[in-house]
């Protein structure tokens, strides 16, 4: 916009004396700020004498359209309080394969210099056990490893219960499906939901949360739909027998007792998700250091 003809016009009659700069002049401002302020870090992370540890995460455009490799250091500094310093935030192109990848992170540490430093890394759930092993064999080469690289992959813990959830989660399979049979079934008449609403106020049921379908890609959302339904169980029983013949796919009281007991380990999954987004968790001595997320 500030090159624009009209609005050149426009800054010049509101003060001649005025000197609008180029974009490439604040673009190459900008870059001087940037070789500075790296310069800065660089000296930084020579003079400290403990170890570093590096995640690594890959972000996507709200569109989709493009895809970001973000590297950040982890460290303790002198005054012994953690600190985190993005290193690179790298164009990740579509055609990029497992090498590719790995040889962008090893190019990024080896520029830093943190390479012969570096104790340990947190991979994101994009990476693969191959670009893990690449990477690990390139600083192995070095020696500067511990335990010749055996300490090197540490696992990202929302990645870990991701897993667990999804596992848990798998065990109910049927019973799920039932459920969202079920709820498809109430909400998709406004006959049923009525009656299903008066069964509730008959059998007085304290919650006021509304019954809410999945999305089966997040295992959260299935913990939600099911701590809800959970919560209208002597409902659905109830509208099973006023309505056995539409109502075979409802659940038996047998099968409500399993996701009653998986829902209890889906809630303290959900504390630990939330809490390992919020901290970051180190150990002592200062080359033994990493973070949740």
């Amino acid at each position: 916009m500030v090159e624009h003809a009209w609005f050149k016009i426009f800054v010049r009659n509101l003060q001649p004396l005025f000197e609008l700069v180029t974009c490439n002049k604040v673009e190459a401002d900008c870059m001087e700020i940037y070789v500075k302020e790296k310069q800065k870090v660089y000296e930084i992370f020579d003079k400290l004498p403990g170890k570093f540890s590096v995640s690594a995460s890959m972000w996507t455009a709200s569109d989709g359209a493009a895809a970001y490799l973000s590297l950040a250091a982890h460290y303790i500094d002198e005054d012994w309080q953690l600190k985190k310093k993005i290193l690179n935030f790298v164009t990740i192109g579509p055609s990029f394969t497992e090498d590719k990848h790995s040889e962008v992170i090893v190019n990024c540490l080896m520029d830093w210099n943190i390479d012969r430093k570096l104790f340990s890394m947190i991979f994101d759930s994009f990476t693969s056990d191959n670009i893990v092993d690449r990477i690990s064999y390139r600083l192995s080469q070095s020696r500067f490893l511990y335990c010749n690289g055996q300490l090197f992959y540490v696992r990202c813990a929302i990645v870990l219960l991701n897993c667990m959830a999804h596992d848990a989660l798998e065990a109910l399979g049927e019973v799920t499906q039932k459920i969202r049979a079920s709820i498809h079934y109430v909400k998709g008449s406004a006959a049923t939901h009525a009656t299903f609403n008066e069964l509730a106020d008959e059998v007085q049921v304290e919650t006021k949360k509304c019954l809410c379908i999945d999305n089966p890609m997040k295992w959260n959302s299935t913990y939600f739909m099911l701590e809800v339904a959970l919560e209208y169980r002597q409902v659905f029983s109830c509208l099973r027998d006023h309505d056995p013949v539409n109502m075979k796919f409802l659940l038996s009281d047998l099968e409500w007792d399993r996701p009653s007991t998986i829902t209890s380990f889906l809630k303290l999954l959900m504390f630990l998700q939330e809490a390992s987004i919020q901290l970051q968790i180190y150990f002592p001595p200062r080359s033994v250091i990493f973070t949740c997320s």
